[in-house]
């Protein structure tokens, strides 16, 4: 009795997540940590990245962009395969770039869209994800998945107000997605706000915000960055202050050329690639500002732990008051005070070892002598714990179960 138990004992559900990055980016978004957490609780997960395409070796150029493109490109030509994180993977090779079908025919972007990629479903059907338990699209390009594969429960996790999709001819993907999803999750309030008076969909929204991978930041046993001037720099007896993330359009450059001007003998440091000039022009040849570029997840805990003070200096706007900042939690959960522009979402956190500030107040905040001490961290690591992302995964299962 106990083997015909044994026997009957029933198959995982099966997960697909439509995403933006890819499990070996410097840049590990949220869905990612779902996948991970998700695979640890028992769900049988599959990642569908954004694909490449012929197009994007135009850019092979750019020295930034050419060691992430080999990275994506190996784990295309492998197919599904899977990570070192129990999910599986697909980054999918594409005969033009994904979106192109919105310039030609909206109806193809919609339903046939995956034909651009020739192993598409031959994929899906060797590794039996042609069906699955739910679909959570987070990249609106791939609202055609609502029509490619068999599912039970669809959800459009929602992480930002898509500058991208202001327009009627590229709203269509958005609007697809959400009309067809059981249940929307965003991750803020005040994208849930503009979601609902956008009128996009009538289903309904739950908010999830970003966390934080506390088991990953608190280890006592954390991958060694070997970069000597890196680390000698950190080990430096002045105030340490980070910044990790994208140098985009996000930022608000003044306040970078304002803080990094008026503390010369503070240590600016900067990681992520940059798509805007205008940090360049603003930490100019200051010696007291660092440029590492871009770093692995792995190397974070060790080098936020060095540091004081995580910067968070977005320009205050619709776009950036929506955000559930990926980076708050992982300086917190490193003791970090977080000096932020004062957004809606940081607002309604309202989280103690947060400073926030408008463009004026960022020196003010950085003058306090006692940020070298880390007078918030135990009470920043205890916050930031309470937002890890098995807590929220935990809280994803309750929703797409009870959809």
């Amino acid at each position: 009795m106990n083997l015909l138990l044994k026997a009957q004992k029933p198959m995982p559900k099966k997960i697909i997540i439509c995403t933006h990055g890819f499990s070996k980016d410097v840049y590990k978004v949220g869905s990612h940590h779902y996948a991970h957490q998700l695979s640890k609780l028992g769900y049988e997960v599959l990642v569908i990245s954004t694909p490449i395409s012929i197009f994007h070796f135009i850019n092979l150029f750019k020295s930034a962009f050419r060691k992430r493109f080999a990275l994506k490109l190996s784990s295309s030509l492998k197919g599904i395969y899977k990570t070192d994180y129990l999910y599986k993977e697909f980054i999918p090779f594409s005969i033009f770039p994904y979106a192109i079908g919105k310039f030609i025919n909206r109806n193809y972007t919609l339903k046939k869209q995956n034909n651009l990629i020739p192993i598409f479903h031959h994929q899906l059907q060797k590794h039996k994800f042609n069906s699955v338990d739910f679909l959570i699209v987070e990249n609106p390009v791939f609202s055609f998945m609502a029509n490619s594969i068999a599912y039970k429960k669809l959800f459009y996790r929602a992480t930002d107000i898509y500058p991208e999709f202001s327009t009627e001819r590229t709203s269509i993907f958005e609007k697809a997605i959400v009309q067809k999803a059981d249940t929307v999750i965003v991750t803020s309030t005040a994208l849930k706000n503009y979601l609902e008076k956008s009128r996009v969909g009538q289903s309904a929204i739950r908010v999830i915000e970003n966390g934080v991978d506390s088991d990953f930041y608190l280890s006592e046993d954390p991958s060694e960055l070997k970069r000597k001037e890196l680390n000698d720099k950190l080990s430096e007896k002045s105030l340490q202050i980070v910044y990790v993330g994208a140098i985009d359009n996000r930022i608000d450059y003044e306040i970078i050329k304002q803080i990094t001007s008026r503390f010369p003998n503070y240590n600016f440091h900067f990681f992520g690639t940059v798509s805007n000039s205008k940090f360049y022009s603003a930490i100019g040849n200051k010696t007291n500002c660092f440029f590492w570029g871009p770093i692995e997840y792995k190397f974070l805990p060790q080098v936020l732990k060095k540091c004081h003070v995580g910067l968070l200096p977005f320009i205050r706007n619709e776009i950036n008051d929506s955000r559930s900042p990926m980076k708050l939690y992982e300086y917190g959960i490193c003791g970090l005070t977080v000096i932020a522009t004062r957004t809606i979402d940081l607002e309604k956190k309202n989280e103690p070892f947060v400073i926030l500030c408008e463009r004026s107040e960022f020196i003010t905040a950085l003058s306090n002598a006692e940020l070298a001490e880390k007078p918030n961290k135990s009470q920043a690591i205890k916050k930031s714990k309470l937002h890890s992302w098995k807590s929220n995964s935990l809280l994803l299962i309750k929703i797409m179960e009870h959809a």
